[in-house]
């Protein structure tokens, strides 16, 4: 018997299933800013997802300051993270996974590259000889990609 065949999920239907799993208020613009940062390997400013729409003119047009508060709802629900630009001032902003990853962030590029270990991992026996209780963290490496270091040079 043949299995049956698995149904990709266009585009907007990934934006607004996640958007639900965090209790997001679905709209054309939340969805466009869900997909450009779905679609990198990297980190962006609002600036940079600004200028994608802006771009593709996905949605029509989309402010700014939309942008802005877009990304801030998203961290707040726990779908993005906002990382400062070490040096730059700023922030950049990338949808969290739901598996426990860390990465390797190049200063030049803002790729993020993933990283095959935890930086953390630490027996729970130790953790709990000291009485501590972790519920989270986060650990992010910051310095130059192999591509950033060859273009340099």
């Amino acid at each position: 018997m043949k299995p049956p065949e698995r149904r990709v999920q266009p585009e907007s239907d990934m934006a607004r299933a996640a958007l639900k799993r965090h209790s997001i208020r679905y709209t054309a613009q939340r969805a466009a800013v869900y997909r450009v940062l779905d679609a990198e390997g990297r980190a962006l400013t609002a600036q940079e997802v600004h200028a994608r729409l802006e771009a593709e003119n996905d949605g029509g047009a989309c402010w700014l300051s939309t942008v802005y508060r877009t990304l801030e709802c998203f961290v707040e629900a726990g779908l993005a993270a906002s990382e400062p630009l070490p040096g730059l001032g700023g922030s950049s902003y990338r949808l969290l996974h739901r598996a426990h990853r860390h990465f390797a962030v190049c200063l030049v590029c803002r790729r993020l590259i993933p990283l095959a270990v935890c930086p953390l991992d630490l027996p729970q026996a130790e953790l709990e000889a000291i009485g501590f209780e972790l519920e989270d963290h986060k650990v992010e490496l910051y310095g130059r990609c192999a591509d950033c270091r060859a273009s340099a040079r």
